[in-house]
């Protein structure tokens, strides 16, 4: 018998209680703790999802979301999960192709070979998501190597900006400038 249930979990009177440099640590110690107390077991059994996680850090260590809306599953065996509501969910399919059933049968014969006995070859099985989701506030990888490199010029490449701004550019006049006056000595 699994449980299923969605939780608002509110975090922000738990991080306050933290320094700016580790409040998002204090924020996933906090939901942790809050799911293990409404799912009834310990904080060990309790495991945090990769998109749970990706929203918690998505503004950095000083600054966590205030609240997290989650959705914790319990399995039979007491484990706990919980992930982000509306993250994508893994669907596992059955590959069925010659090369898998041959690499399937390879494997068996070279484990019955060296005197273990194997009943049956498993299947092997892929998982993929519904849909290739970003979450929210993150960019590109063209854009985050930009970032991580630091350079405006490299970050205008990534974003088509450069040649516009070549475009827009005047060339530069050839005329001699003229010198500074010199100021009266008194």
């Amino acid at each position: 018998m699994a449980i299923e249930r969605v939780y608002n979990v509110p975090l922000r009177k738990g991080y306050m209680k933290a320094p700016m440099y580790r409040r998002t640590k204090k924020a996933v110690n906090t939901l942790r703790a809050f799911v293990a107390r409404n799912m009834k077991v310990s904080e060990d059994e309790v495991k945090l999802g990769k998109y749970v996680n990706l929203e918690l850090w998505k503004h950095g260590i000083k600054n966590p979301p205030h609240h997290v809306k989650v959705n914790v599953k319990k399995n039979d065996e007491g484990n706990v999960f919980a992930e982000l509501v509306g993250a994508p969910v893994e669907e596992a399919t059955i590959v069925t192709s010659k090369k898998a059933v041959s690499e399937a049968e390879e494997a068996k014969a070279a484990l019955s070979g060296a005197g273990n006995e194997v009943k049956d070859a498993e299947i092997v099985e892929e998982t993929k998501f519904n849909e290739p989701i970003t979450p929210a506030g993150y960019q590109t990888n063209a854009i985050n190597k930009v970032y991580i490199s630091r350079k405006p010029s490299a970050l205008e490449a990534a974003a088509g900006l450069e040649e516009e701004k070549a475009e827009a550019k005047a060339p530069k006049s050839s005329a001699a400038k003229k010198p500074k006056k010199a100021e009266k000595s008194k």
